[in-house]
């Protein structure tokens, strides 16, 4: 199991990838933190910009499927996407999970 990071500057765009991932069995649920301050240096100096960040538990083997389906169809501006993997995780959520994702 991993948890799943997509981070997007637009809001529509992590909407529908919300519905993407829900609808394609990817994940069985996602949060969303709107508007996140992002700190980064530019040219020297500090900037600051908001980002939207999506985060959902997936299976660690259906990230290729995720990344390739994202990266086809936002082809135009393809968002952050990276995960981090789950080490200990409650038993029935971890079946919950399991259960309701696509099968591999």
């Amino acid at each position: 199991m991993v948890l799943l990071y997509i981070l997007s500057e637009d809001k529509a765009q992590i909407e529908s990838i919300t519905q993407d991932l829900l609808l394609q069995h990817y994940v069985t649920t996602v949060n969303i933190d709107w508007d996140r301050d992002r700190m980064f240096l530019e040219n020297g100096v500090l900037a600051k910009k908001k980002v939207n960040l999506l985060t959902c538990v997936t299976k660690a083997l259906l990230f290729q499927k995720i990344d390739s389906f994202i990266r086809e169809k936002y082809a135009n501006d393809i968002p952050e996407i990276f995960t981090s993997p789950i080490i200990n995780m409650d038993w029935d959520l971890a079946q919950a999970l399991i259960d309701n994702t696509e099968k591999i």
